[in-house]
């Protein structure tokens, strides 16, 4: 179970990783994909002091937000609402 979830992770930083590289830009795309998913995930976190919703601020999900962009920050939100709450 854990090779599967390394596997994918890689497969998915690889993508990501190619796709930007093929832009032509890619030290312009990453600093700006970092930059939108921890923005977005403060956001969801300063929301959270109305919904009290909150993802934990961690390298774990700082990396995923900073490599993933938005869909990052998205999909911790999905994960934490499905796999978190009872």
């Amino acid at each position: 179970m854990e090779i599967a979830v390394a596997t994918v992770i890689l497969i998915g930083v690889s993508a990501v990783l190619l796709s930007m590289y093929k832009s032509g830009k890619f030290f312009t795309s990453a600093i700006l994909s970092a930059l939108g998913g921890i923005a977005s995930m403060l956001s969801v976190n300063a929301l959270g002091l109305l919904t009290g919703f909150k993802i934990a601020v961690n390298a774990y999900t700082l990396v995923i937000c900073a490599l993933f962009g938005v869909p990052g920050t998205i999909t911790l939100t999905l994960l934490n609402t499905v796999l978190l709450r009872q």
